[in-house]
């Protein structure tokens, strides 16, 4: 069944509907005006002898009728015998002629006919491979995708896994519940110390090779009140490194480096404008741990959490993938593309 695409394909259609009459009609045409016009001339050559033959015939009978003389007659005899025999002559060479000419037309557009029916399976056969071609380049490009997935699923592994777990209390300095209780009527303002355990545990079978990480506060319109310092110390020590293997834990401070205690991360100032909201949305606490396999690709584990509540000592998840991810780092960016892990627990 035929069908069409836009121009294109109603051009396509147009074309297939014409061409065969099309060809047909320019394949006959030349054989049948080349047979029309050879009866044309068989039929006058035909003509034209009997013509001769009749002018023969009346010309012996002028010459041999009366007291004409005998070797006149007989001359005149021998002449149209001769006439005769020249009009057969050059009927039966315009018959041969016409039908030598006619078979090779016939020959001439044999030729044509085959070339022309090899021409178009010529084209066929280009469509099939230009068709074929772009099935192969499909089919390469789905083998590409496949051989990226499979070194994609290779590379996770064999490759070092860390999780981050954070542990409270989330507030220092006593008992965590009266630091975030109204403030009383003589008092301005309250310093509150946030801390926590920040813990990283390697869960791979490779080892992991600990080179840098950060861990604050999170900053933003909702928490005005942060006052995170600038990063230096922690992550940011030259001589920091640590090297895990399967199954250990070190704890990391932004001030130690590796320690056993909790981790200060900021003293925040509550006010009468700020501590209900810090009551119900504490700032959540953010960062990243950056680290190598022995092969020296490096990778960048993203996490964050939030305590819940803010006097407690839980940590839950925040941000979901959007902050909770990792990805394989180059030249110390994080390079775009799929999470090479997703959320951790």
């Amino acid at each position: 069944m035929l069908s069409y695409d836009g121009s294109k394909g109603f051009a396509s259609v147009i074309i297939r509907i014409l061409l065969p009459p099309t060809l047909v009609l320019l394949l006959l045409t030349p054989p049948l005006w080349m047979m029309k016009s050879t009866a044309t001339r068989q039929h006058s050559a035909e003509q034209e002898a009997a013509r001769q033959i009749e002018r023969a015939n009346q010309s012996i009978e002028e010459k041999c009728s009366g007291a004409g003389s005998l070797i006149s007659c007989e001359n005149e005899v021998i002449d149209a015998s001769r006439d005769y025999e020249r009009g057969e002559y050059d009927l039966a060479a315009q018959q041969d002629m016409a039908q030598y000419a006619l078979f090779g037309l016939f020959v001439a557009w044999s030729g044509v006919l085959v070339t022309s029916v090899a021409t178009f399976f010529v084209y066929r056969t280009l469509q099939a491979t230009l068709a074929a071609v772009g099935e192969a380049e499909k089919a390469t490009a789905v083998a590409r995708d496949a051989t990226q997935v499979t070194a994609r699923q290779f590379r996770a592994s064999f490759k070092p896994w860390i999780n981050v777990e954070l542990r409270g209390p989330f507030l220092g300095g006593g008992e965590c519940a009266s630091q975030v209780r109204s403030l009383e009527p003589d008092e301005v303002e309250r310093p509150v110390s946030i801390q926590a355990q920040a813990f990283v545990h390697s869960i791979g079978s490779i080892p992991a090779i600990i080179d840098d990480f950060d861990i604050r506060l999170m900053e933003g319109p909702e928490w005005p009140y942060v006052p995170n310092s600038p990063r230096e110390l922690g992550g940011g020590k030259e001589n920091f490194f640590a090297i895990m293997h399967e199954g250990q834990s070190i704890q990391i401070d932004p001030e130690l480096g590796i320690t056993t205690n909790l981790a200060p991360l900021a003293v925040i100032v509550l006010t009468r404008e700020n501590y209900r909201s810090f009551r119900m949305n504490p700032p959540p606490i953010v960062g990243w741990v950056s680290y190598s396999d022995p092969l020296g690709v490096r990778y960048k584990h993203h996490f964050a959490f939030v305590a819940k509540p803010a006097w407690g000592d839980k940590f839950l998840r925040y941000g979901g993938r959007r902050l909770n991810y990792e990805r394989e780092v180059e030249d110390g960016r994080d390079q775009q593309g799929p999470h090479l892990g997703g959320l951790a627990t």
